[in-house]
């Protein structure tokens, strides 16, 4: 397939105050950027120089608006309302397409496929990258409080969106979450599951909170989950991510 026919993959970062994240994540995209690559980067009406380094980089971004929004999930909306591609990935400021992206996607890319979820690589603080593969979902055995696709390592057709609605603005944390359980449970979908990173994904974002963990267990119990079951597993989250803090910081 030339890339003249290729499917159009649309990138979408959402940024809010992240002068200090964005450059590395816009630099990631334009050393991959191709014909068939649409970026695109929806800023919060930031206050800092988040805007002029986009205005830096304006022959790489194909579409970039920045207003208020009603949080990262309403931006994320606007990015897929505003995107051209037959397919769409999300990028969050601060995180990396890894170097062989646009090969790893071009071999994976196929309209047949309604989910391609490739795995990342979670930065940690110290630097070290730690890997997080896709799991195979069963309706069977589901656990709606497991992220069993890695959101910064899925592309997804543009049209699950008009199947299945855009992010729910009411959650500030685990929307995502959310979507992906609505889009597993929803649709009968064809996913190929390929186990390489993607995306180099920096530790400590929305997702990694204990108002994401909260979230996490609200969706659980939307979807069919035990209040019981779906508290236990935040109380050891809780305590996981307390004691994480307490080590990390001992040796600080």
């Amino acid at each position: 397939m030339t890339d003249q026919n290729f499917p159009l993959l649309s990138i979408i970062t959402v940024v809010y105050n992240a002068e200090y994240l964005l450059k590395e994540t816009i630099e990631s995209v334009r050393i991959q950027k191709k014909d068939w690559i649409e970026y695109i980067v929806i800023d919060g009406n930031s206050k800092d120089n988040t805007c002029k380094i986009a205005k830096e980089y304006e022959r790489f971004i194909d579409v970039f608006i920045s207003e208020n929004d009603s949080g990262i999930y309403d931006a994320m909306n606007k990015g897929v309302l505003v995107s051209k591609g037959s397919y769409i990935s999300f990028l969050n400021a601060g995180d990396l397409l890894v170097a062989n992206f646009s090969d790893l996607v071009k071999n994976e890319l196929d309209l047949k496929r309604d989910v391609i979820s490739f795995g990342i690589n979670l930065k940690l603080l110290n630097g070290k990258l730690i890997p997080i593969m896709p799991e195979k979902f069963e309706k069977s055995n589901f656990n709606p409080q497991h992220m069993y696709l890695p959101h910064p390592g899925l592309l997804v057709k543009k049209t699950l969106f008009d199947e299945i609605g855009l992010f729910n603005i009411n959650y500030k944390s685990s929307g995502d979450l959310e979507w992906i359980n609505r889009m597993l449970t929803s649709l009968n979908l064809t996913i190929a599951y390929v186990k390489k990173p993607l995306v180099i994904f920096l530790e400590g974002g929305v997702s990694q909170s204990i108002k994401a963990y909260s979230e996490s267990k609200n969706v659980a119990v939307i979807y069919g989950k035990s209040k019981v079951v779906s508290n236990w597993i935040f109380i050891k989250q809780i305590l996981k991510f307390w004691l994480d803090h307490f080590f990390k910081s001992k040796k600080s």
